[in-house]
């Protein structure tokens, strides 16, 4: 049943546009890597990646410093994620 709803869901999404290689060329683009940015709850700690620890920064963190990544000059973002194993 889950997986049936799932397939709906992701059936009703809009496929999404991606910047060809000559696009992206003209941009200035801002990698981030998602669990070391900011966590977006109020609650940021210190965090040390050299513990190979998960840091806890979220969409949410990002999206809140949507603003500041702009005035850095960044126009474009990327990310990656980290996946517990």
């Amino acid at each position: 049943m889950f997986i049936n709803a799932l397939a709906v869901i992701l059936t009703a999404l809009p496929l999404s546009h991606a910047l060809s290689q000559l696009d992206l060329r003209q941009r200035s683009i801002y990698q981030v890597l998602t669990d070391r940015f900011e966590r977006g709850d109020g609650q940021n700690t210190y965090c040390d990646p050299s513990r190979r620890e998960y840091c806890g920064g979220t969409w949410k963190g990002i999206a809140s410093r949507l603003d500041y990544i702009q005035e850095m000059g960044f126009d474009t973002g990327g990310s990656k994620h980290i996946a517990g194993s």
